[in-house]
């Protein structure tokens, strides 16, 4: 028996006959592994019983419940189970894209060798069978990945990934019921600082397109792997609407008194705006992203001394716009806002909100069993 063992979960929802052949050949390779019958016809129950009596084990939904659902339903069996071996990871992938034995022993090898290691086996996505859409859109989500996180991941929509044992407690935790969950545990994993890894697949897999469904599973992933932006984006439009209604608020006011526009002038006029909206920016940011950090007084002084920083540069170049190219006051503030937004983004999703120094908390199994009271 293999010292360092993984956990092969397949979900499967009315899958081809090549699934007995899969886990048969896989059991020749010493592979574990559960299959998660999620919600099959009746017209497979032929096909699980033939699995089953080959000697493997079997969860089955009554109804069809997702991806994710299926792996939640794997890792809690897996957490529940007594005199389990002590594995050191599980891989997950789904009965319609099924691998290769080859590209499971290679997932295998790389989680002895990197065992804390989330890895991803990635398709060659340049490949003449995938589409002109799958091309460009894998393309586009690996840039996001890349300018969220500054991770460069090829594939984010690989259908077999590797999960150190560690953190299967922190997927059974993550919501999702469908491959969502699988893109938000990753997202989250990013973002909290975990090593990912992807290794190449020597031969691509098929997945059926299903049309509207499929197209649908391809922005749900999406929609998690730049759900840190997004919300980033929101509350930074928040802030800054607010801080422009403030700023000309002032500059109205000031003007009304024949106060000359001098660097003065813009500096005091954005001191109390950006003030003002500052505390709005880390009210909203408290109930989003403080609450993620474990070090809340030095994300705190950070984000203050990143305030002061664009304070100083944002009053310099609404002064240039406004008195060397004449610009209005509104659209000065609109554009600097614009650039210092892209500048900063990166400065302050890594170094103020860094979570280099956290790990995800994830409850494993083996040695220290869970209560069961």
């Amino acid at each position: 028996m293999k010292q360092n063992r993984i956990m092969l979960i397949i979900s499967a929802n009315n899958p081809n006959k090549s699934l007995i052949d899969y886990t048969r050949d896989l059991s020749l390779n010493d592979i574990d592994l559960i299959v998660v019958d999620d919600g099959s016809d009746a017209k497979y129950s032929e096909l699980f019983d033939k699995i089953v009596s080959e000697g493997h084990l079997v969860l089955r939904h009554a109804k069809k419940m997702g991806h994710g659902r299926s792996l939640k339903t794997a890792i809690n069996h897996m957490m529940n189970k007594e005199n389990l071996p002590p594995y050191i990871g599980i891989v997950v992938t789904s009965a319609d894209a099924v691998n290769d034995i080859e590209t499971v022993l290679k997932l295998e090898k790389e989680m002895t060798t990197l065992p804390n290691f989330i890895i991803l086996a990635r398709q060659n996505v340049n490949y003449d069978n995938i589409r002109t859409f799958d091309k460009v859109f894998n393309r586009f989500t690996s840039f996001m990945t890349r300018w969220i996180y500054g991770k460069k991941i090829i594939d984010n929509f690989t259908n077999l990934r590797a999960y150190p044992i560690s953190l299967i407690g922190q997927i059974l935790a993550t919501r999702g019921e469908d491959l969502d969950l699988e893109a938000r545990f990753l997202a989250k994993a990013m973002d909290e600082g975990i090593a990912v890894k992807e290794i190449r697949l020597d031969n691509n897999y098929h997945v059926e397109n299903k049309g509207k469904e499929y197209l649908l599973e391809k922005f749900k992933v999406f929609k998690q792997i730049i759900s840190p932006f997004a919300k980033y984006s929101s509350i930074s439009i928040i802030t800054a609407l607010t801080e422009l209604l403030l700023f000309k608020i002032l500059t109205t006011l000031f003007l009304f008194f024949n106060m000359e526009k001098d660097l003065i002038f813009i500096f005091v006029s954005i001191f109390f705006a950006k003030s003002m909206a500052s505390i709005l920016n880390i009210v909203l940011n408290k109930n989003y992203k403080y609450k993620n950090s474990g070090r809340k007084k030095i994300t705190f002084y950070r984000h203050l001394l990143i305030n002061f920083i664009k304070l100083g540069l944002s009053s310099y170049l609404i002064y240039i716009l406004m008195n060397k190219l004449a610009y209005d006051e509104v659209r000065s503030k609109i554009l600097v806002d614009i650039l210092l937004f892209l500048l900063f983004y990166k400065i302050v999703y890594s170094w103020v909100f860094s979570s280099k120094n956290k790990k995800i908390s994830g409850e494993g199994y083996g040695k220290e069993k869970r209560s069961k009271n």
